[in-house]
């Protein structure tokens, strides 16, 4: 999804490009598989030109992010935000400007 999100429309072919020069190669037939699932789930659409088919998102990247960290969050922390938070901070050094930056991020949100 993330090349996709970069793009207004993309075909599989330029996904395969993409994917190779990122150094994550794969088949163009697991590239047109996975869209095809995509699409049945909804995440895509697609018009065809001729034999091409162009691809885009039905979905925005902050409604998979929420959807995806609502899941994670359920699921493994009892739907407890606080206790996701400070596992991930447990796992990931955190930097002492970063603090900063999520300090100031919380006070705005509480004003």
């Amino acid at each position: 999804m993330n090349v996709i999100w970069q793009q207004d429309e993309i075909t599989a072919n330029d996904i395969q490009d993409v994917l190779d020069s990122q150094g994550t190669p794969r088949s163009n037939s697991a590239i047109r598989t996975t869209l095809a699932a995509m699409e049945r789930k909804g995440y895509l659409s697609h018009r065809t030109d001729g034999r091409t088919f162009y691809y885009s998102a039905n979905i925005q990247r902050r409604f998979a992010e929420n959807t995806a960290l609502s899941y994670v969050r359920d699921v493994f922390f009892h739907g407890c935000t606080p206790s996701m938070i400070l596992r991930l901070m447990e796992e990931d050094k955190i930097t002492l400007k970063e603090l900063e930056t999520m300090r100031k991020h919380l006070n705005i949100n509480l004003e």
